[in-house]
């Protein structure tokens, strides 16, 4: 459920209020440069003002009260900013004029708690040799590259056509490399020379693949204004980060491809195909055998600053540098409406098991396209390969749903915070199309290889929810996404007078949240939910039309004095009031009509529902089954468990028994005999025992011996001119008096030693017999 509080704390902060030039109330749209005004990190806020961006922190525990704002002091910005794009890990903030980009690092959330009211950045102009307020080319497109170490490569769309790619960690002047779609060459540090073939006309969008998409991340999707869509892929900085998986995913695709193109009718090397998917193999592999001695980089996401993302550093492979565009897609079925207005805006969206893309008309005509296999890449080298021959297949993509908005110039804005949807941003509405209904049992159909599901609601109709978000006359300069303490995400727009909040997530689609406090730690259970009708969209407008639009007779005025019995007179009244006749019951005819258009759609989605929960009702009755036989193992192990512990309680009663019934009394003599073994062990262990005495007389005998030693060496050299006329193996002192002699001493030593070995063998013949005699008692006593 939404936060009341949360929502007035947002709407009444001072940071929307309007700047003394007005400038956020006069929105412009100028081709298809998004002019969001508008970027959020979490639950913080940066809005523009005429040339400077405020800051504010929105909902924060404690802070109830705070409603003022921080300015960005932005030195190198002298231009109006019209818009904001903010990178991926919230650390840089792109702020983009008609034809002239600067960005900024963008401080630290503790700033924002600084008694300044003005925070000093970092901030640099990007290509101000190429981009100035009075260079004719406008800006289209600005993006950042998700695959840009340190989440700064910033990608930019022209109106001349040409797609530049800037490495801010290296230079913010030029870019590292630019791609001419008006010739389709690349130039720069890391690509070779040029190269032409057909052009690309008039571009007017760019954007990224979904991650849903294994080549995603490394393909480029560029739109025409007529609507065609062509992908540069692989589109990497000369350091890109990307994950371990998925360069391995990559790399497990390219080798199944190149496999099944050789298993294939397009097996021979001289294929155009098959040469094209072992480029892509070759271009991979070297790029995966970067892993071992890749070094990593730690990012954290913006969504949630506790996830911390570890990305491997890889440098692109400069193995066929110069990229191609693959294209134009064909779309199929291609229905003639779009042929009557131009393309926009696209972004790519995740479907579930696929990728997508939804493209925006000037018509007011949403299209969603999806993708029939991943992206593979395509080099200078493919350039020649003939798309008209059947060895190609050539790249297609799938139009599975039309909605049609009113006519009106419309933007695409797609937020991954809020899965399954995307909103459509027009001059004066905001609509946001739910396509969860059809996406999800699609996306389970295709993840289980279940075909039929497949063609059943392919077959059925896909049918998106369409609801009106918000709607103002000045339009919306500013939307974003915001989160609350609690990480609900909410769409914050903003016409340049007003502030509003809507709850981005449909309220049946949120998590239940129940947060268990603890002294140490907090433990968050979530419970999703399982299962989703196809028929939650309600049934309440088709009635509405039924019952109050529809009409079988004109009204009395349109029919004047003319009887419907009466044979009509050829006059021009007449004709004129038969004109006005035929005209309203075609306009009934036509609502009929939908109202028909509707009820099949409807009827369809309840075949496709009804097969769901008949496979649902056999699965639950499989799950039965086996739960049941589950359920009878566990009764018969709990019966098992129970006969143990009556056997183990049973043997417990008898022992104690046992013990209490059978165990004698000690006799004095035994008693004796214990008390002896006791006094016989103390004079053995006590401190003036036997063992010590004997350890101590060892020790002296010891010391003695290794004294008499040194004396017998001292005295070894005078013995020749001191001991003549006495026996070699006696020693005189001084006084005169005769010494022990060596084999003395080698006797007194021999008995010292059969003295510790009777003690030894004593103290262990008594210890064997005390032991002994302890099991014996203590079987007798049992």
């Amino acid at each position: 459920m939404s936060d009341s509080t949360f929502i007035d704390k947002v709407t009444a902060n001072r940071v929307f209020a309007l700047g003394d030039d007005g400038l956020l109330a006069s929105p412009q749209q100028s081709g298809s440069l998004s002019n969001n005004r508008i970027a959020t990190r979490r639950n913080e806020v940066f809005i523009t003002d005429g040339n400077s961006v405020r800051w504010a922190e929105i909902g924060t525990d404690g802070q109830t009260s705070m409603t003022s704002y921080k300015l960005l002091d932005l030195s190198s910005v002298n231009f109006i900013i019209e818009a904001l794009e903010i990178n991926q890990t919230g650390t840089k903030l792109a702020i983009i004029g008609s034809a002239e980009i600067a960005v900024c690092v963008l401080p630290s959330h503790n700033n924002i708690s600084s008694s300044k009211s003005s925070i000093a950045v970092k901030s640099h102009k990007v290509g101000a040799h190429l981009l100035s307020e009075t260079s004719t080319t406008r800006l289209l497109k600005v993006i950042w590259n998700p695959t840009g170490r340190y989440d700064s490569n910033l990608i930019t769309l022209m109106s001349d056509a040409v797609i530049r790619s800037f490495d801010l960690c290296i230079n913010y002047e030029q870019p590292e490399f630019s791609y001419d779609l008006s010739t389709l060459g690349c130039n720069g540090s890391n690509v070779g020379a040029s190269f032409s073939t057909n052009t690309i006309i008039d571009p007017v969008s760019i954007t990224f693949g979904a991650s849903s998409d294994i080549m995603g991340l490394i393909t480029l999707y560029v739109l025409s204004s007529d609507g065609d869509i062509y992908s540069l892929c692989p589109w990497m900085p000369s350091q890109a980060v990307l994950s371990r998986e998925s360069i391995e995913q990559m790399f497990d695709f390219a080798v199944s491809m190149e496999q099944e193109a050789r298993q294939s009718n397009i097996s021979n090397n001289n294929n155009p195909q098959r040469r094209r998917y072992l480029r892509q193999l070759d271009w991979v592999s070297r790029l995966w055998n970067q892993i071992p001695l890749a070094i990593a980089e730690t990012r954290f996401s913006l969504i949630n600053s506790s996830v911390v993302e570890e990305l491997l550093i890889v440098k692109k492979p400069a193995l066929f540098s110069n990229i191609a565009p693959a294209g134009p897609y064909t779309v199929s079925p291609f229905p003639d409406v779009l042929y009557e207005g131009e393309a926009v805006d696209f972004s790519s969206v995740d479907i579930g098991a696929m990728s997508g893309l939804i493209v925006a008309y000037s018509n007011g005509l949403i299209a969603t396209l999806l993708s029939d296999n991943s992206t593979i890449t395509y080099f200078a080298d493919d350039a020649n390969i003939d798309r008209n021959t059947d060895e190609v297949s050539p790249e297609t993509l799938s139009l599975v749903e039309s909605i049609q908005l009113p006519l009106q110039h419309s933007l695409i804005y797609q937020n991954p915070q809020v899965p399954f949807s995307f909103f459509v941003v027009t001059e004066t509405t905001i609509f946001k199309v739910d396509y969860a209904a059809w996406a999800v049992p699609f996306s389970d159909a295709v993840n289980q290889g279940d075909i039929e599901m497949v063609e059943s609601i392919l077959e059925s109709g896909i049918v998106s929810t369409v609801s009106e978000v918000n709607r103002s006359p000045h339009g919306f300069p500013g939307r974003a996404i915001i989160t609350d303490k609690s990480g609900l995400p909410y769409l914050l727009t903003y016409d340049g007078q007003d502030a509003s909040l809507v709850l981005a997530l449909d309220e049946s689609r949120i998590f239940n949240r129940t947060n268990i406090s603890t002294v140490d730690e907090k433990v968050e259970t979530i419970e999703s939910v399982a299962y989703e009708s196809l028929l939650a969209q309600p049934y309440a407008d088709i009635e509405r039309v039924l019952l109050g639009n529809v009409k079988t007779s004109p009204p009395q005025q349109l029919l004047g004095s003319i009887s419907l019995n009466e044979q009509m007179k050829c006059d021009g009244p007449s004709l004129n009031q038969f004109s006005a006749i035929v005209n309203f019951y075609g306009d009934q005819i036509s609502m009929v009509h939908r109202v028909s258009f509707w009820i099949h759609n409807r009827m369809s989605l309840q075949v496709t529902e009804y097969r769901r929960q008949m496979k649902k009702v056999k699965e639950f009755e499989e799950k039965l089954k086996d739960l049941s036989s589950q359920n009878q193992q566990l009764e018969l192990l709990q019966v098992a468990l129970d006969r143990q512990r009556r056997l183990s309680q049973r043997a417990d009663i008898l022992l104690a028994k046992l013990s209490s019934k059978y165990a004698l009394p000690l006799s004095e003599n035994e008693k004796k005999w214990f008390d002896e073994v006791n006094r016989v062990q103390s004079k053995l262990n006590d401190k003036q025992g036997l063992q010590i005495r004997v350890e101590s007389a060892l020790e002296q005998g010891q010391t003695i011996l290794s004294k008499a030693k040194n004396i017998l060496e001292d005295k070894a050299n005078d013995n020749n001119n001191d001991t003549s006329g006495i026996e070699k193996d006696t020693v005189i002192n001084s006084s005169g008096s005769l010494r022990l002699t060596q084999d003395k001493i080698d006797r007194l030593k021999d008995l010292l030693f059969s003295e510790n070995q009777l003690v030894e063998n004593t103290k262990t013949l008594l210890t064997n017999m005390i032991n002994v005699t302890t099991q014996e008692l203590a079987q007798l006593c049992v």
